[in-house]
């Protein structure tokens, strides 16, 4: 009977104490302009997508791309549109996340990258959304990118990872269904999977997935800055002191990163079961990936 009494009582702080750490983050979401996800209609034509990461391993997934031109829709992220495969396939749905997109004092470098992309996507002549959190800065992103085809649609958020707790993935992936609380924005490939189920496709397929970045990282032993050595599929290999702020600013430590690491591989297994409680399926079609929350075909 005790026990009953203490696992009950348990249970029940437990969820009073979650309720108090959203409250406020429900506020600012309430006050906050932007998107209500849940009133978002996605362009959707086919019953399967492609989402489309940018690891290195993407050089070995093209021709699956190209094998499913007409018969699956398709999802990009970040600078995927620099590559000619871009105009092949026609994306109606792309998505940034990183706010050196927009952040107007951003290191020089990141900012002629950017300008660069806003030029092609001014270029294209399909209709695509591209999705934004309400973070952004819509106004910079409207000025930069004036083509009619491109619908730019910043949605609203609280990020799970903005609550404080780890929670359990089978609760994330509960929560997810509310459309509200979302999974941590930490890595745009995460949402590009998000939006998909949301959409409601019967398969997912992720292709360009590797999530090897902690592979890539050392620690300079005379320095202790924390390195990376970047590997896009778009662009050749550098490796560079690792910022986490677009002004290259503040260097990233080691227990940041395996931090940011570990809510990356958080939010591909709440979304595993998220899509499991959804009815979609999704197939890990990356030639190599380190996620594996997915099934492999």
């Amino acid at each position: 009977m005790r026990n009953n009494i203490y696992k009950l009582t348990t249970k029940i702080l437990k969820t009073l104490s979650l309720y108090i750490l959203l409250l406020p983050l429900y506020l600012k979401y309430l006050i906050s302009n932007g998107i209500k996800i849940k009133t978002i209609k996605l362009y959707k034509t086919k019953k399967n997508i492609i989402v489309i990461g940018n690891g290195p391993s993407l050089t070995n997934d093209v021709d699956f791309i190209y094998s499913n031109i007409g018969s699956a829709d398709f999802i990009s992220v970040n600078h995927f549109a620099e590559n000619e495969i871009f105009f092949k396939i026609k994306p109606q749905k792309y998505i940034l996340l990183d706010n050196y997109f927009w952040n107007e004092k951003a290191d020089r470098k990141l900012v002629e990258r950017r300008e660069y992309l806003f030029e092609i996507l001014n270029r294209i002549t399909w209709e695509m959304q591209l999705l934004l959190p309400i973070n952004s800065n819509v106004k910079y992103i409207e000025k930069k990118i004036s083509n009619s085809n491109v619908k730019i649609l910043p949605f609203k958020l609280i990020d799970i990872s903005a609550i404080g707790l780890y929670l359990n993935i089978q609760i994330a992936a509960k929560l997810y269904s509310n459309k509200i609380i979302t999974p941590p924005s930490c890595n745009v490939l995460i949402y590009a999977v998000y939006f998909s189920v949301l959409a409601k496709y019967e398969k997912i397929y992720i292709v360009g997935a590797d999530l090897s970045f902690h592979n890539d990282v050392s620690v300079n032993q005379i320095t202790n800055d924390v390195e990376i050595t970047y590997r896009h599929f778009y662009g050749n290999s550098e490796k560079v002191i690792l910022f986490k702020n677009p002004e290259r600013e503040k260097k990233m430590t080691m227990l940041e990163l395996m931090d940011t690491t570990y809510l990356t591989y958080y939010g591909h297994y709440s979304l595993a079961i998220f899509a499991l409680n959804n009815g979609c399926e999704i197939i890990n079609k990356s030639s190599f990936s380190m996620i594996d929350s997915y099934k492999r075909i």
